[in-house]
This record gives C-alpha cells, sequence and structure tokens, in this order.
C-alpha cells in the first residue's frame, strides 16, 4: 500500500461512518386511520374486492382450484357483483366439477353470460340426480328466449327441441302442467309445419326414436294441463289404429279417461268396455279405478256399494284369472268390504302368481285378525325363502305387532315346534318370530330365535340378514346388540359394497358404545382395505372426534384433506365438507374461533346454500357480537331450509337477541325449546331473552331448567354458569 492510501485508510478508520440519506420508505409505516369507521358492509366489500384480485393472480399462476375458492368468497362477500357468477361456474365446470358449477349458476340472477351448451350439460347432471326443478331452470335458462308463449319463438334447431321436450318432461313432474304443455306444444307444432322441421327425418328420428313414448308423453302433459282435445290427437299418434291388435285397447284406456273428464260417462264406458276386452295389467289398477268412478262405487268401502264394481271385475276374472292387477283389486275391495275369507283366497293366489312386499302385508293382517298364527308362521318362511330382505319382513309383520297378545301366540308357536321338530322348521318362521319378540318378548328372546334362523339361510342372505338388522338395532339406539351382527356379517364374505357399509356402520356401534379403540381399530382396517373410499378414509379421524380425542382427529382430518382435496368425484367433495365442519367444531371446542370460522367459510365456499354451515357461522358470529346482519341473514336461511331444526331456530332466535330485537328472539326461543327434552344452551339463551325483557320469573324458570339439562349431559362448566345468573337475579 503507498503511503497515500495508508494515510487515507488511517483517517478512515477514525471517521464516522457516512449519514445514509433518508427516504419515505425508511420509517415503518402508519396505520391509516378511515375518517368515517367502515361498517360491517364497507369491510366486506374491502375484502371482496381484495379476494377477487387474489382470485385473478391465482388464475394467472394456473392455481385453478385456489382461484376457484377465492372467487366464491369474493361473490360470498359482495353477491351484488353478480358479474363473478358465469367465472365461477366455467371455472368449477373446467376443474370437473359440474354439481358445484351448476350451485353457482341457479344462483346467477342473469344466466345469459353462461353459454347454452354448458347450462344444458349442467342440466343433464342435476336431472341425473333427480333434482327436478334446478334442472327445470337450467334448461329454461339454456335457450334464447325462456317464455314459450311467444308468439313468434325463435329458429328452432334439433337441440333446442330435444330441450323443449325434456322441459316438458321436467315441468310435469314439478307439478306445472301448463308449462309442460306449452312446452310439448312447440315440439308439435315444430313436427306438424312443413316450413319448420317437420320434413327433416334426422330430427323426427332424434325425437321420435321411440314415437310411442314421447307422444305418450306429450300427451300426458296436455291431460294434465285439461287441454283435452290436444291430449286426444297425442294419445291416437301414440296409439295409431295400424299399430297392432295390442294397441288399440291401451288407446281406448286414454280415451274413456278424457270421455270421463268431459262427462261423457257412456262413452267412457265403451271405451273401457273395448280396454278389458283384451287382457292386459300394462296400467295397473287406473282402469280399474276409473270403472270404479264411472259405476259410481267411487267409494267401495260398503259392500253395498261395491257390489256392482265387484260383479263387473269377477266377469273380467273369468276371462282373465291370472291377471295379478286384477286379482289384488278385488282383494283389496273384499278386504275393505270385510269380506276376508274371499279376501285371504285372492291374496294367497297372489302369493303364488306375484309375491310382492303389499301381498305379504295384507296376508299378515289377515292372519293376524282371523287369529292364525300357524299361517303367519308360514308366511314368514315363504316369504325368506322366495328372497324377502329382513326389512321387508319386519315391514310386513308391522300390522301383527300391534297386537301383543298375537304376537306372543306365533312366537310360543314357534318356539314350540323348535323344541319338537327343529330340522322341519323354516328359517324364515324362525326370523319372523325373532322380530315379533323383539316388541314384546324380550331382547335376548328374539337375538336367539334370530341366530338360529339366519344360521339356516345360504349366501349371500346369511351375511346380509345380520348386517341389514345389525342397522335396525343401530338405528333404533341398540348399538351394542348390533356390534356382533356387523361382525358375524363381516365374518359371512359379503360383496365390497356391501362390507365397506358394513365396515362404517360397525365403527360407528362400537364408538357410540364407548369402544373408542376398538372402533379405531375396525376405522384403520378399512381404510387400508378400501383406499379409494373417502368415507371410510374419514372414519378414523371421526373416531378420533367422538372419543374427544381433538388433537389427534384434527391430525387425521387434515392429511384427510391434504389427500383428496383436487379430487372433482361428488362422494369426496361431500366427504370433504363433512370433514370441515368437524374440523370446525374442533375449533370450536379448543377455543380456536377463528380457525373454526375458516373452515366454516371453506364449506360455504363450495356450497354457499349448505344449511349447517349457515348456521354455524352464523352463531358464532352472533355470539361474538360480529357482523350481525350477516349472521340473522344465514341463520335465518338456516331456518327456512329446515324449520323443524330446533339448534337452527335458536341460533336465528340468538342472533336477533344480539340485535336487540328481542320479542322477535323469545318468539323464536320459545319455538326451539318446544320439545320434550330441550337443550340447555337454548334454554340458557330463552332466558337471557327473558331478562332483557324484564320478565325475571320467566327468566329464572328457564335457567332452572337449562341447569338441569347441564347437570344431565355433565356440562359442569355451563352449569355453574347459569346458576350464578340465576344466583345475581336473586339477590
Amino acid at each position: 500500500m503507498t503511503p497515500l492510501l495508508l494515510v487515507c485508510a488511517l483517517l478512515a478508520a477514525d471517521a464516522s461512518p457516512p449519514e445514509t440519506q433518508r427516504d419515505e420508505f425508511t420509517d415503518p409505516p402508519a396505520q391509516l386511520v378511515p375518517a368515517t369507521p367502515r361498517d360491517d358492509p364497507a369491510r366486506a366489500r374491502i375484502m371482496a374486492d381484495a379476494l377477487y384480485a387474489h382470485g385473478r393472480l391465482l388464475m394467472q399462476r394456473r392455481e385453478f382450484p385456489a382461484a376457484l375458492r377465492r372467487l366464491q368468497r369474493a361473490w360470498r362477500y359482495r353477491p351484488e357483483a353478480a358479474s363473478i357468477l358465469p367465472k365461477i361456474v366455467r371455472l368449477a365446470f373446467e376443474l370437473r366439477r359440474p354439481d358445484e358449477a351448476a350451485r353457482y349458476a341457479l344462483l346467477a340472477p342473469d344466466r345469459s353470460a353462461l353459454s347454452p351448451s354448458l347450462l344444458r350439460q349442467l342440466a343433464v347432471q342435476v336431472s341425473a340426480r333427480q333434482q327436478w326443478p334446478a334442472a327445470l331452470a337450467l334448461f329454461e335458462a339454456s335457450l334464447p328466449s325462456a317464455n314459450p308463449a311467444d308468439a313468434d319463438p325463435p329458429d328452432e334447431d334439433l337441440a333446442t327441441l330435444l330441450v323443449y321436450v325434456e322441459i316438458g318432461r321436467l315441468a310435469l313432474l314439478t307439478g306445472d302442467a301448463a308449462k309442460s304443455a306449452a312446452y310439448f306444444a312447440r315440439v308439435r307444432d315444430a313436427l306438424d309445419n312443413p316450413a319448420r322441421l317437420a320434413k327433416n327425418d334426422a330430427v323426427k328420428q332424434a325425437l321420435l326414436g321411440q314415437p310411442e313414448r314421447t307422444y305418450r308423453l306429450m300427451a300426458e302433459g296436455f291431460y294434465q294441463a285439461r287441454r283435452d282435445d290436444d291430449a286426444e290427437a297425442m294419445y291416437r299418434r301414440a296409439y295409431p289404429d295400424t299399430a297392432g291388435p295390442a294397441k288399440p285397447d291401451v288407446l281406448d284406456f286414454y280415451l274413456a279417461r278424457i270421455a270421463d273428464r268431459r262427462g261423457q260417462t257412456d262413452q267412457a264406458l265403451q271405451h273401457l268396455e273395448r280396454y278389458f276386452a283384451a287382457p292386459s295389467s300394462d296400467l295397473g289398477v287406473e282402469p280399474y279405478e276409473l270403472l270404479a268412478r264411472l259405476l259410481g262405487c267411487a267409494d267401495p268401502d260398503q259392500a253395498a256399494a261395491s257390489e256392482p264394481l265387484r260383479t263387473r271385475l269377477e266377469k273380467l276374472l273369468e276371462t282373465d284369472a291370472r291377471n295379478p292387477t286384477l286379482l289384488r283389486y278385488l282383494a283389496e275391495l273384499d278386504r275393505r268390504a270385510q269380506r276376508f275369507e274371499s279376501a285371504e283366497q285372492r291374496y294367497e293366489q297372489l302369493l303364488v302368481l306375484e309375491p310382492a312386499a303389499e301381498v305379504y302385508a295384507a296376508l299378515a293382517e289377515l292372519y293376524s285378525r282371523r287369529d292364525q298364527p300357524e299361517k303367519l308362521a308360514e308366511l314368514g318362511g315363504i316369504a325368506v325363502a322366495k328372497g324377502a330382505s329382513w326389512s321387508e319382513l319386519t315391514a310386513l309383520l308391522e300390522p301383527v305387532k300391534k297386537d301383543a297378545e298375537r304376537s306372543a301366540a306365533v312366537v310360543a308357536l314357534v318356539q314350540q315346534r323348535q323344541q319338537a321338530e327343529p330340522q322341519a322348521l323354516a328359517a324364515g318362521a324362525l326370523l319372523a318370530a325373532a322380530a315379533l319378540a323383539e316388541g314384546g318378548s324380550g331382547a335376548d328372546l328374539a337375538d336367539s330365535l334370530f341366530a338360529a334362523g339366519a344360521s339356516r339361510l345360504e349366501p349371500p342372505a346369511r351375511a346380509e340378514y345380520p348386517l341389514a338388522r345389525g342397522l335396525q338395532l343401530l338405528l333404533g339406539d341398540q348399538r351394542q346388540r348390533a356390534v356382533p351382527l356387523f361382525r358375524q356379517a363381516l365374518a359371512d364374505n359379503l360383496p365390497d359394497e356391501r362390507k365397506l357399509a358394513c365396515y362404517f356402520y360397525l365403527t360407528r356401534a362400537l364408538a357410540l358404545t364407548k369402544q373408542p379403540d376398538e372402533a379405531l381399530q375396525v376405522a384403520t382396517q378399512a381404510a387400508a382395505e378400501f383406499p379409494d373410499s373417502p368415507r371410510l378414509q374419514a372414519q378414523p379421524g371421526w373416531v378420533h372426534y367422538y372419543a374427544q380425542r381433538y388433537e389427534a382427529a384434527e391430525q387425521a382430518y387434515r392429511e384427510l384433506l391434504q389427500r383428496w382435496e383436487d379430487q372433482p368425484d361428488t362422494i369426496v367433495r361431500e366427504t370433504l365438507r363433512d370433514a370441515r365442519l368437524v374440523l370446525s367444531n374442533i375449533g370450536v371446542q379448543r377455543k380456536q374461533l377463528a380457525e373454526a370460522e375458516e373452515w366454516l367459510e371453506q364449506v360455504l365456499d363450495e356450497f354457499p346454500q349448505d344449511p349447517g354451515a349457515l348456521n354455524d357461522l352464523g352463531y358464532l358470529w352472533a355470539d361474538q357480537g360480529r357482523q350481525l346482519a350477516w349472521a340473522l341473514q344465514m341463520t335465518r336461511q338456516a331456518v327456512e331450509s329446515e324449520p323443524e331444526n330446533l339448534a337452527y331456530r335458536d341460533s336465528y332466535g340468538w342472533a336477533l337477541f344480539r340485535l336487540g330485537r328481542i320479542p322477535e328472539a323469545i318468539q323464536e326461543l320459545e319455538r326451539a325449546v318446544a320439545g320434550d327434552d330441550p337443550d340447555g344452551v337454548i334454554l340458557d339463551h330463552l332466558g337471557d331473552a327473558y331478562q332483557q325483557a324484564k320478565r325475571t320469573a320467566d327468566a329464572v324458570a328457564a335457567w332452572r331448567r337449562a341447569v338441569a339439562a347441564f347437570a344431565k349431559e355433565g356440562e359442569q362448566d355451563k352449569e355453574r354458569a347459569t346458576q350464578q345468573k340465576i344466583e345475581r337475579c336473586e339477590k
């Protein structure tokens, strides 16, 4: 180093470091305080804007599931921003989550931003789940004009006409006959008008691949709308005279129905005569009911009143002796007119021809009424031998169980035969006696008879019967007795679908009987055996949750969410919704309310009208005095969806209370405690509302009931807190 540089270095070492120039970014940012405090709606708008911006950013990064959730929450925080909804619908559909897309499409006040093709695909998905009103709304939204009465409808291509047919069908299913007929008229007019599509063979083939079925559907729409001339014309197309000898008789029935409504009784009877000329049971009992009405025997309970009808039907039976529908109708006439012997004979004929569930039930009632325990036991044997399930067997015995004496007679008879000639006794007789003993003779006898009967069954019934009875006991709060039945069913090589259900029920039964370790063992085994079943994968977490092992439950549910979050399957999405609801409850139990709220927000992102999540989040907000307007709206929506749910009504009442609307709150809370065993929390809330209304005596009475309810449930903290309220009032 040169001397000059050395001197400079020494001088620099002694000098103070140069002062850095300050700028506006050096100081910590000051918190901005709005001149006017923001209210809840203003905060929601700001949150919605931020969420929407984040969602757009995530879309640019191609993080589509996360983007979808942001857009959904942005709309929920600002529902007036309807322009977000089409983006949500399209993104959910692209992620192969059509149910989710349909939910949001139905929320859109204006669906014109969605393509007709997308709306129709969503409608098909919803219709496949038998959600008729939703499917109808989506199909109608896909049309360029949703008004079927337009004088000058738009050009109709093949796809549009097919949509008309589907709308007509769905309107018929939802009870809107006028709309159904209006859309069917469009289809008919298009087919009849050469200037439109009537001469296009491809269109006709697509619309009328099964002409009888299509025309009959259209005819029914016209008939239900009381457009009888249009209905008659369509029925004649459905059943043309040239279609064969079996068709005119069916046409005659429909013509008889129309003639009856026109008041043309003689003409209606003539048409019915032609219908009855050819043996047929295709149309069920409706032709016989029409005949009863035309003959003035519409109320056949009295023997004298039904005699003309019975005479006419007896003649028909002479030429059509093996018609099960006619036999059943006559048997019912006999039973209602108290001709029990004749009714019994007819039902026994039906037992050979067509052993339907109602035939067994009618015979069981008749045998019980006529005090024939041996025939009841035999009937059980026949039913099981012909493949009746356990639920069908117990259903047909319901009339017998209402009479304790006759039930006991059947059980005693079967026991006697079991001791005298056990090998000759049918399995069904033992099972029937078990079902009857359940109601009167005690659980031990019922279990013993059932075990004896089930052991004689062949697979797969030998496993199905214990599974079905176990479920029946589980639902009837006989959980401990259900456990060995589920284990027995699993040991008998159930098919996978049934085995999956049995694992689920066994896990629940063990957990509900305070056997969490055994329940966890079964749940873990089931999850390992069925790795692709989301419901079984969720069971270990549920067992921990029910046993109040909240840390283990949270970990299990988080792992479930991490593994399945991107799966679009409907069952997966529903399972994850349930997981989030449980995680929210865990957050409440652990006093982690922010986490509890976030889980509920996530449920509502995907299921914006889920009543449970609406209620829970609304209650949490109301209980903390936050977002009270939203809390009221959400809890009211939950009550409207399930008016009989007392917990939802309590939440709604509590939100009213927090808003200071005390008379309304009292009204709702009183309705919520109207049951036989009201919840302690609801009673506590009612006491608070009474106190606020200066009804001190009523408040103390409600709190005393709450204390008793808390003591019964072992909730000591709540019991003490409510007791302190009573003591403060009594000072």
